[in-house]
């Protein structure tokens, strides 16, 4: 479980996402095999990127809609910065980023 940042405090969620790394701006996933202290010296800044809100407390969401799931995730999510981030979610095709997806 995943404890957020204040005003949240105490809250107990469990989130779906990924450990990233950047390096002068641009991701480097080798760079998470350094040691942390490694990683300071050298600039990298480490993040979690959340994708998805799978349980919060006791609750179950696996079996609700995504767009129920992210409105959620994005409402906790409110106030809250680095190094925790919530990942762009759009449901507009044509805002997708360059080079996902189909053409």
């Amino acid at each position: 479980m995943v404890r957020p940042h204040a005003p949240q405090r105490g809250i107990r969620i469990l989130l779906d996402g990924e450990l990233v790394a950047l390096r002068d701006g641009r991701l480097d996933f080798g760079a998470l095999t350094s040691a942390p202290r490694a990683r300071a010296a050298a600039g990298i800044s480490g993040y979690y990127v959340a994708f998805d809100l799978l349980a919060e407390a006791e609750l179950d969401l696996r079996v609700e809609p995504y767009r129920v799931r992210r409105e959620q995730l994005e409402r906790l999510f409110t106030g809250i910065g680095p190094p925790l981030q919530l990942a762009p979610s759009t449901t507009d095709r044509r805002s997708r980023w360059p080079g996902c997806g189909r053409r």
